[in-house]
């Protein structure tokens, strides 16, 4: 891929001023909505139980409601933005997040909580993977990669900052209050930047993704939807990125379980997770870069390699060195969803249907991080070992690495 500077080039200081706005919108609409809400979901489920008597597990679907209203938004997405401009739709996800983080902040009702966080999580898939990979891919012809890991490692980083936020706020001024302020950072500072700073690139019509612009240099390429998907390479990737996917999503979400009963200290187990999000935060821009200088081939199996080796440390984990393993590669290779499965929509299919089938693998991932964990979790409950589906999942995605070489074009 052509390689260009940190923010891309281009041929005004005006635009170029409007690049970095876009990036700066996109980083801050990751760390209020995937990294506030989505990455710190849990520290919320034992202090609502306390104070309201629900179960941990009834409170824990709201996570899961989240979720879905996510992936709503991700498989109606080619429909949604051939109609309506990114920024639109953006802003209505940010007022509809924000309204609904100010009632979860006041509710008392477990069925208000459902209701709320169902409108929370459309709200969110209006405001990050599919829009987000659109918006950068319209305002950067070069340097496409470092551009959405920047502006995805928003995640990271806002995870890493509202959880301690959080955990000292809920102590201090309870959960409720915690709740209305990151509805207010939704209203007061997403809102307000997403309608001064997100506009129409100079080369792309907002209405629709898919299609240039009269005079636009890029000229619309590639295949219509319903042509997709019929193509056996669409499934074939989808398959593989499920499995890809749903092994790295499933030891993150059993690390602390599985690392007590290694018999690690709460400490040792706060770093290496903590570490993990740092390294995701990271791990995004430098799979970008690999995705710029390289191509869209070499980029995923390196972020693949980078899965197996972190599953490989987990699987080793009393080796000395296995848990700095685990940081350093944990990052790239939980990256796959926010960064390859844009470059490789476009690899394998072109510009054209962009946006539906880039929501598409978007919802099969969101779905991948759920199967990935119900699969460890059976295995635990059977077996009483994590070890046993960190095996069988570094096997399948082995596999997987062999269907991107067959799959996925070098240029």
């Amino acid at each position: 891929m052509e390689q260009a500077g940190i923010l891309g080039n281009n041929n005004s200081i005006t635009d170029s001023l409007s690049q970095k706005k876009i990036v700066a919108v996109c980083f801050f609409s990751m760390a209020l909505t995937m990294g506030a809400i989505t990455n710190c979901s849990g520290i919320f489920v034992k202090p609502m139980s306390e104070s309201l008597g629900y179960s941990r597990s009834a409170l824990s679907m709201i996570y899961s409601l989240y979720s879905i209203g996510q992936v709503v938004i991700a498989l109606f997405s080619g429909k949604i933005f051939a109609r309506f401009k990114v920024s639109s739709v953006m802003r209505a996800g940010s007022l509809a997040a924000g309204i609904g983080l100010a009632v979860m902040g006041l509710g008392r009702s477990l069925a208000v909580f459902y209701i709320v966080a169902l409108l929370i999580g459309l709200g969110m898939g209006a405001l990050c993977m599919v829009p987000v990979s659109l918006l950068i891919k319209s305002w950067y012809k070069t340097g496409y990669g470092l551009a959405l890991g920047i502006a995805m490692s928003g995640s990271g980083l806002g995870g890493m900052l509202f959880s301690l936020i959080f955990v000292n706020g809920i102590q201090q001024i309870g959960w409720r209050s915690c709740y209305l302020i990151t509805a207010l950072a939704q209203l007061v500072i997403l809102f307000p930047m997403i309608r001064l700073w997100v506009k129409e690139a100079p080369e792309v019509n907002d209405k629709n993704m898919n299609r240039s612009s009269a005079g636009s240099e890029e000229p619309v390429q590639g295949m219509e939807v319903r042509r997709i998907l019929k193509d056996c390479r669409f499934w074939l990737f989808a398959a593989a990125s499920v499995v890809t996917y749903a092994s790295v999503s499933t030891i993150h979400q059993s690390a602390a379980a599985y690392l007590s009963d290694l018999g690690c200290s709460t400490e040792q187990i706060s770093l290496i997770t903590s570490g993990g999000m740092l390294s995701l935060a990271v791990g995004k821009i430098v799979l970008g870069r690999i995705y710029d200088r390289t191509n869209a081939r070499c980029g995923t199996l390196v972020c693949s390699a980078c899965g197996l080796a972190a599953l490989a440390s987990m699987i080793c984990y009393r080796s000395e060195f296995a848990p700095y393993a685990y940081i350093v590669f944990f990052g790239v290779g939980y990256s796959f969803g926010s960064i390859t499965y844009p470059i490789v929509t476009e690899a394998l299919f072109g510009n054209r249907s962009f946006a539906g089938i880039n929501g598409i693998y978007n919802a099969v991932g969101s779905l991948s991080l759920s199967a990935g964990v119900m699969v460890a979790s059976g295995i635990y409950d059977l077996y009483g070992d994590y070890t046993i589906a960190y095996k069988l999942f570094f096997i399948l995605s082995v596999a997987a690495m062999a269907v991107y070489i067959k799959l996925i074009p070098k240029e």
